[in-house]
């Protein structure tokens, strides 16, 4: 545990030195990097009152489907697929009625390589995300996306985006898995992420806490006349999620549940519920998590 503390507390400082990132969105359950198929599922709804709208209230859902594949060398490819809906019903002030609408789209793709040994291992990941609507075509999208902290990046078709990631795992401990992460972000700005994970693994169960705050410097342009203008910004966010569940060796499932501390968003709500899927396809190292 000793080591354990001094990595966390070497990789906490250079989080906030080192461009960092969000990595795949299923990463977070999947603490021993194992090979297989992972879908996690989403649901939110907001209820909204301010001047402009007597009522408005809006249900949203989002599911991420993710894959993990062993090249050689320890090395796993990672793809992660996001698809987000929303539905809004609007009551304007004043006007009787008011208007309805659903959609679903398709968010930026995840392709990546992520490196670590069985047991205590260091991490590294590299990847990149792939726009696949222009952001002015994502209204859906713009709907959805306050309801998920994590989920913000995926779920905001922008640009092309880099990220890499570095971290360590520590399974010394009978039954507990400990992870932490500095990840960082190249996509309209730079995005800071610092992550920290423990789980606590029995033979048919178990029970993991995660912690994520987000750091995103973010840069408002001006017409060129008025170039001096400019300015940047600073945004932060943070969120704790947590899971627990049946499983067994090769299947997991889990409730899961988020709970946003500070919000990039004003209107995202206080709890998302979820459930998350995950289907390895090797066995786990023995000893690896504790377990006997």
């Amino acid at each position: 545990m000793t080591r354990h503390k001094i990595v966390l507390a070497a990789l906490l400082a250079a989080g906030v030195m080192v461009s960092s990132a969000t990595a795949a969105s299923n990463s977070w359950f999947n603490l021993h990097n194992r090979a297989g198929l992972f879908l996690e599922i989403h649901r939110a709804s907001l209820e909204r009152n301010n001047e402009y709208y007597d009522q408005a209230s809006q249900s949203g859902w989002a599911s991420i489907m993710s894959f993990n594949v062993l090249l050689k060398d320890n090395i796993h490819a990672v793809a992660e697929i996001p698809i987000a809906g929303a539905a809004s019903d609007w009551s304007y002030a004043g006007v009787e009625g008011g208007w309805h609408s659903s959609d679903a789209t398709v968010g930026n793709p995840y392709l990546g390589f992520a490196w670590s040994n069985p047991g205590n291992s260091w991490i590294f990941e590299l990847g990149m995300m792939m726009p696949v609507i222009p952001g002015d075509a994502s209204s859906p999208i713009t709907q959805v996306d306050a309801m998920f902290v994590d989920k913000r990046e995926a779920f905001d078709p922008k640009v092309f985006g880099m990220e890499i990631g570095l971290g360590y795992r520590d399974v010394s401990w009978d039954g507990f898995v400990f992870r932490s992460m500095a990840r960082g972000i190249l996509q309209d700005g730079i995005s800071v992420d610092v992550e920290l994970d423990a789980a606590r693994e029995f033979r048919r169960a178990f029970f993991q806490i995660s912690y994520v705050g987000r750091w995103r410097a973010v840069t408002t342009e001006t017409h060129p006349a008025y170039a001096e203008d400019s300015y940047k910004s600073d945004k932060f966010a943070s969120q704790l999620m947590f899971a627990i569940g049946p499983r067994t060796d090769k299947l997991e499932a889990g409730i899961s549940m988020i709970v946003p501390l500070e919000e990039f968003n004003p209107y995202a709500p206080s709890v998302v519920w979820g459930l998350n899927l995950r289907c390895f396809i090797d066995v786990m190292p023995a000893g690896e998590s504790g377990l006997e």
